[in-house]
């Protein structure tokens, strides 16, 4: 049976979407399955209504949502065969992110007008960042994306956010500054899975250290660092040229560790060494520093 909230809620979509939901409808009565089309199409009209979002714009390959009340944004999100979606859903359905802004609001207590720093590595089209600026009142945030495409889609995602410093980076995140160049062969081939190898070529973009990245933008502290940079943690953590100073400065890390890579246990017992308490919440790894608390 189909849920009559469903019906209800065809304001969110313009007329055209609309009779390709209805469509899709008309075909799960008759048992037909519906097609890709009408399956991204009902995809989407659901996060319409599970976040109180209205379509405000469609173009041949994005979708432009205002959502209202959860987090008051415009976002971008393209349709597929991107990854985009998937991400929105991880971020604000399922909200794969809230156990790093429970572990960091547990352990460190702030005051009112206290300003975090965080920096968001892999930032790919923005949501994340997004997801913590409305989990905490006051930020500096440094998102950096090597992705040109998704670099362009993190800037439109970003740019409405009035209440605290955004600085966004087209570039990736290394054991050092160099050259590096994007590779396309990593897992699914999505938009979500480019990795990066040093190369200095025509197509090379810049590659900064994290020890760089707070120097650039004067931070004393780190007080969530996000990685999730597709294997690239490995040549971070564990290149023999790493300076792991940053660690020392950081109160919570929230890493991704691709074990394509095989740097899960180094990883994990650099952390333990710099005084990180770690736990597991589905594919991230947590870490509270405890000589920080």
């Amino acid at each position: 049976m189909v849920n009559i909230n469903k019906f209800t809620n065809f304001k969110r979509l313009d007329l055209k979407n609309i009779y390709v939901i209805f469509h899709y409808f008309i075909k799960k009565i008759l048992k037909i399955r519906p097609n890709l089309n009408e399956r991204s199409v009902f995809n989407y009209y659901n996060y319409l209504i599970n976040l109180n979002g209205y379509l405000f714009e469609e173009t041949q390959n994005t979708y432009v949502t205002d959502f209202k009340n959860n987090f008051d944004k415009r976002i971008k999100l393209r349709k597929n065969p991107s990854s985009d979606m998937e991400v929105f859903k991880q971020i604000f359905l399922l909200k794969e992110y809230l156990p790093v802004v429970n572990a960091y609001n547990e352990n460190f207590c702030n005051e009112i007008d206290y300003c975090m720093n965080i920096i968001d590595a892999g930032a790919n089209i923005g949501l994340t960042s997004l997801f913590f600026v409305e989990s905490f009142n006051s930020l500096n945030i440094i998102s950096i994306e090597p992705e040109i495409e998704n670099f362009r889609v993190l800037e439109f995602n970003l740019n409405s956010v009035k209440n605290c410093k955004i600085v966004k980076i087209n570039g990736a995140v290394w054991n050092s500054n160099c050259k590096i160049s994007i590779v396309n062969d990593f897992r699914d081939q999505s938009n979500w899975s480019f990795r990066v190898e040093e190369k200095d070529g025509t197509d090379a973009i810049r590659a900064y250290s994290i020890n760089q990245l707070i120097a650039d933008n004067n931070f004393k502290v780190i007080d969530i660092l996000k990685i999730d940079i597709e294997g690239s943690e490995k040549q971070v953590f564990t290149s023999a040229s790493s300076n792991l100073d940053f660690l020392n400065c950081t109160k919570c890390i929230v890493v991704e560790i691709h074990d394509e890579f095989d740097c899960r246990e180094e990883i994990y017992d650099i952390l333990v060494n710099y005084g990180f308490v770690l736990h597991n919440e589905a594919e991230l790894t947590i870490g509270i520093n405890q000589k920080l608390k």
